[in-house]
Protein backbone atom coordinates (compact mmCIF):
# COMPACT_ATOMS: atom_id res chain seq x y z
CA UNK A 1 0.00 0.00 0.00
CA UNK A 2 2.72 2.06 1.15
CA UNK A 3 4.43 2.00 -2.12
CA UNK A 4 1.43 2.51 -4.37
CA UNK A 5 0.46 6.02 -2.32
CA UNK A 6 4.30 7.09 -2.97
CA UNK A 7 3.76 6.32 -6.65
CA UNK A 8 0.42 7.78 -6.99
CA UNK A 9 2.05 11.06 -5.18
CA UNK A 10 5.14 11.57 -7.94
CA UNK A 11 1.98 10.73 -11.04
CA UNK A 12 0.05 13.82 -8.99
CA UNK A 13 3.12 15.86 -9.00
CA UNK A 14 4.03 15.32 -12.52
CA UNK A 15 0.48 16.46 -13.50
CA UNK A 16 0.65 19.31 -11.55
CA UNK A 17 4.04 20.86 -13.64
CA UNK A 18 3.52 22.51 -16.89
CA UNK A 19 6.23 23.64 -19.33
CA UNK A 20 7.20 24.15 -23.09
CA UNK A 21 9.82 25.57 -25.07
CA UNK A 22 10.17 28.23 -28.32
CA UNK A 23 12.09 30.23 -30.52
CA UNK A 24 12.60 33.60 -31.95
CA UNK A 25 15.22 35.53 -33.64
CA UNK A 26 17.28 37.97 -32.04
CA UNK A 27 17.91 41.55 -34.47
CA UNK A 28 20.81 44.20 -33.56
CA UNK A 29 19.61 47.43 -32.16
CA UNK A 30 18.72 49.41 -34.79
CA UNK A 31 21.57 51.80 -36.97
CA UNK A 32 21.42 54.89 -39.83
CA UNK A 33 21.56 50.99 -41.87
CA UNK A 34 18.77 49.29 -40.03
CA UNK A 35 19.02 46.06 -37.98
CA UNK A 36 20.23 43.11 -38.82
CA UNK A 37 19.40 39.14 -37.18
CA UNK A 38 21.94 37.77 -35.46
CA UNK A 39 19.75 34.10 -35.31
CA UNK A 40 17.79 32.09 -32.95
CA UNK A 41 16.89 32.57 -29.42
CA UNK A 42 15.77 29.45 -27.38
CA UNK A 43 12.87 29.83 -24.73
CA UNK A 44 11.57 27.57 -21.94
CA UNK A 45 9.32 28.23 -19.44
CA UNK A 46 8.25 26.02 -16.56
CA UNK A 47 5.15 26.43 -14.23
CA UNK A 48 3.96 24.65 -11.33
CA UNK A 49 -0.10 23.30 -11.17
CA UNK A 50 -0.73 27.49 -12.51
CA UNK A 51 0.65 27.66 -16.04
CA UNK A 52 -0.41 31.64 -15.64
CA UNK A 53 3.03 32.36 -13.81
CA UNK A 54 6.62 30.23 -13.50
CA UNK A 55 9.84 30.93 -15.07
CA UNK A 56 11.44 31.44 -17.79
CA UNK A 57 14.68 31.36 -19.70
CA UNK A 58 16.09 32.19 -23.25
CA UNK A 59 19.33 31.75 -24.74
CA UNK A 60 20.97 33.92 -27.43
CA UNK A 61 22.67 32.63 -30.52
CA UNK A 62 26.23 33.71 -28.72
CA UNK A 63 25.16 31.68 -25.58
CA UNK A 64 23.99 34.37 -23.27
CA UNK A 65 21.59 32.77 -20.73
CA UNK A 66 18.51 35.05 -19.30
CA UNK A 67 16.65 33.59 -16.30
CA UNK A 68 13.11 35.39 -15.41
CA UNK A 69 9.81 34.81 -14.28
CA UNK A 70 6.40 35.54 -16.05
CA UNK A 71 3.10 36.33 -15.26
CA UNK A 72 -0.20 36.05 -17.15
CA UNK A 73 -2.11 39.40 -17.31
CA UNK A 74 -5.47 39.03 -15.35
CA UNK A 75 -8.10 40.61 -13.16
CA UNK A 76 -7.49 38.29 -10.33
CA UNK A 77 -3.66 38.81 -9.83
CA UNK A 78 -2.54 40.97 -6.98
CA UNK A 79 -1.46 44.30 -7.94
CA UNK A 80 1.80 43.70 -6.00
CA UNK A 81 2.39 41.19 -8.61
CA UNK A 82 2.77 43.32 -11.33
CA UNK A 83 4.95 45.60 -9.38
CA UNK A 84 8.12 44.13 -11.31
CA UNK A 85 6.81 44.52 -14.55
CA UNK A 86 5.10 47.63 -14.43
CA UNK A 87 8.02 49.31 -13.01
CA UNK A 88 10.89 47.73 -15.46
CA UNK A 89 8.63 48.56 -18.62
CA UNK A 90 7.95 52.12 -17.58
CA UNK A 91 11.90 52.64 -16.62
CA UNK A 92 13.58 55.17 -19.23
CA UNK A 93 15.97 52.44 -19.85
CA UNK A 94 14.40 50.84 -22.47
CA UNK A 95 14.64 54.15 -24.71
CA UNK A 96 10.91 53.53 -24.70
CA UNK A 97 8.51 53.00 -22.26
CA UNK A 98 5.94 49.73 -23.77
CA UNK A 99 3.23 51.26 -21.27
CA UNK A 100 2.88 54.65 -19.65
CA UNK A 101 -0.22 54.77 -18.20
CA UNK A 102 -2.35 54.36 -14.81
CA UNK A 103 -1.02 51.46 -12.74
CA UNK A 104 -4.65 49.94 -12.59
CA UNK A 105 -4.87 49.96 -16.59
CA UNK A 106 -1.61 47.72 -16.59
CA UNK A 107 -3.71 44.60 -16.24
CA UNK A 108 -6.56 45.58 -18.97
CA UNK A 109 -3.42 46.55 -21.56
CA UNK A 110 -2.29 43.52 -21.37
CA UNK A 111 -5.31 41.28 -20.43
CA UNK A 112 -5.07 38.17 -22.50
CA UNK A 113 -0.93 38.20 -22.67
CA UNK A 114 1.86 37.16 -20.52
CA UNK A 115 4.67 39.36 -19.58
CA UNK A 116 8.24 38.08 -18.59
CA UNK A 117 11.33 40.06 -17.31
CA UNK A 118 14.63 38.22 -17.77
CA UNK A 119 18.38 39.15 -16.66
CA UNK A 120 22.03 38.15 -17.15
CA UNK A 121 24.27 37.51 -14.41
CA UNK A 122 26.07 40.51 -15.24
CA UNK A 123 22.74 42.85 -15.41
CA UNK A 124 21.28 42.61 -19.03
CA UNK A 125 17.55 43.30 -18.70
CA UNK A 126 15.37 41.39 -21.31
CA UNK A 127 11.52 42.35 -21.46
CA UNK A 128 8.57 40.31 -23.22
CA UNK A 129 5.23 40.01 -23.62
CA UNK A 130 3.43 36.85 -25.46
CA UNK A 131 -0.50 36.90 -26.92
CA UNK A 132 -1.61 33.72 -25.58
CA UNK A 133 -3.21 31.18 -28.30
CA UNK A 134 -6.04 30.49 -25.73
CA UNK A 135 -5.83 33.00 -22.47
CA UNK A 136 -7.84 30.06 -20.73
CA UNK A 137 -5.21 27.82 -20.69
CA UNK A 138 -1.85 29.81 -20.19
CA UNK A 139 0.76 29.16 -21.51
CA UNK A 140 0.05 25.77 -22.03
CA UNK A 141 -1.30 26.26 -25.36
CA UNK A 142 1.04 28.33 -26.56
CA UNK A 143 1.75 32.16 -27.69
CA UNK A 144 3.53 34.63 -29.95
CA UNK A 145 5.25 37.71 -29.16
CA UNK A 146 7.99 40.09 -29.21
CA UNK A 147 10.95 41.09 -26.50
CA UNK A 148 13.68 43.91 -25.92
CA UNK A 149 16.78 43.61 -24.10
CA UNK A 150 18.04 46.66 -22.83
CA UNK A 151 20.94 47.03 -24.73
CA UNK A 152 18.14 47.58 -27.69
CA UNK A 153 18.56 44.46 -29.42
CA UNK A 154 15.15 42.58 -30.17
CA UNK A 155 13.70 39.58 -30.09
CA UNK A 156 11.18 39.37 -32.78
CA UNK A 157 8.62 36.52 -33.75
CA UNK A 158 8.93 34.26 -30.83
CA UNK A 159 6.62 31.61 -30.96
CA UNK A 160 6.31 29.24 -27.50
CA UNK A 161 4.99 25.91 -28.08
CA UNK A 162 2.14 24.29 -26.64
CA UNK A 163 3.51 22.86 -23.68
CA UNK A 164 2.66 19.69 -21.89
Amino acid sequence: MRRTCITFSLVALAACQHGGGGQGTLESAATATGSKAEGPVAFNWHSGADPSQGTIEATLPNGTEFNGTFLQATATVSGDAYAPYYSAWGDPVWGRPWYVGPADGFVTEYSGQVLAHLTTTSGTRMRCRFTLRDPSSGLTEGGAGDCQLSDNQTVFNAQLAPGQ
